[in-house]
């Protein structure tokens, strides 16, 4: 669908951390993933993104909101945190501001922008 390669999976990923917990649990059951799985694609798909624009570099921006996903993630990611399970993407705070901070809304329109920005 798009010329640079995992850009596609990139956004879905985003769209997916997006999601409402309802929506998010669906998504783990039909794939069989784990919670931690929704940020584990990101970071890939960020990184395999960013390697096939080298010298191209994101939109203003993007990459900035993506980092700051990922920084979110990393934070979350302390042992014993309990974050990473079905129950903490409806109870806890965490997932939260992963659905309601402006980067995920805001940052869609600029993704799709980056779709445009990179397709030939």
């Amino acid at each position: 669908m798009y010329s640079t390669p995992h850009l596609s999976g990139l956004i879905f990923a985003i769209k997916v951390a997006s999601w409402d917990a309802e929506r998010q649990v669906s998504w783990i059951e039909r794939t069989g993933f784990h919670v931690d799985e929704i940020a584990l694609q990101i970071g890939d798909l960020y990184n395999a993104v960013k390697y096939n624009i080298q010298g191209e570099g994101f939109p203003d921006g993007v990459e900035q909101g993506i980092v700051d996903v990922l920084t979110l993630f990393d934070s979350m990611s302390s042992p014993g945190s309990g974050l990473w399970s079905v129950d903490a993407l409806f109870l806890a705070a965490e997932w939260d501001v992963v659905r309601g901070k402006g980067f995920f809304i805001d940052w869609l329109d600029e993704i799709f922008f980056l779709v445009t920005f990179f397709r030939r």
